[in-house]
């Protein structure tokens, strides 16, 4: 359906529900973060099981493996609503970087470098590697059973509403969800772009996301 209102196209979130949906979504994500850490702190002392001072400590894991964490979660990456794949692989790639770095500058200032780099350098390599594509079937898991998303509803239904209702329906790794679509025009209500609905004028839409 082809709109012919002027008037240019916003995401609108709802205020209340959608942080707490959210919430699991952001959960799992981050477990499945956390549970990669273990698993690459595990791969590395496997690795390096005929080497003892070679292999990492737990208290290692449990501190820097948090610094990696917080850091991600303080970039906002969990769930990660609204953030195009080049955000996503950017703030991937600098929140591991920054917690290796700051992994590696902690442990040469302790002077326990030599003894045990490989180790580090094996660690975060497997982190920077596996993490992402976990991240991905995890949330693409999430999606399928429609637990990975936010509502939010589109201002203005021309061209370029439509463009960007159609872009979030056909990419859900974005985590909005088009529920409704508010215009001015009245000839366009009743009406809907890719299958979501125009509702009403804008007047509905602050009326509806005050209710």
């Amino acid at each position: 359906m082809q709109g012919t209102s002027n008037s240019p196209a916003r995401a609108l979130t709802r205020p209340a529900s959608p942080s707490i949906a959210s919430l699991p979504a952001s959960s799992v994500l981050f477990l499945s973060d956390a549970l990669v850490g273990l698993a690459a702190f595990l791969t590395v002392n496997w690795l390096q099981r005929g080497v003892i001072s070679a292999q990492l400590e737990w208290e290692q894991l449990a501190v820097f493996g948090g610094v990696w964490l917080i850091i991600r979660a303080y970039r906002n990456f969990y769930p990660g609503y609204g953030q195009s794949p080049q955000t996503e692989l950017k703030i991937h790639v600098t929140t591991t970087l920054s917690a290796a770095l700051i992994h590696l500058a902690t442990t040469f200032a302790v002077h326990d470098f030599d003894k045990s780099r490989l180790s580090l350098f094996v660690f975060w390599i497997v982190l920077m590697v596996v993490s992402l594509p976990m991240r991905w079937i995890v949330r693409s898991s999430l999606i399928h059973m429609s637990a990975f998303g936010r509502p939010v509803v589109i201002l203005g239904a021309a061209k370029t509403g439509e463009m960007t209702v159609e872009y979030l329906v056909k990419n859900p790794t974005y985590g909005l969800k088009p529920i409704a679509i508010y215009d001015d025009n009245l000839e366009l209500r009743g009406g809907n772009l890719c299958g979501v609905p125009i509702r009403g004028d804008f007047e509905m839409a602050l009326e509806e996301r005050l209710a």
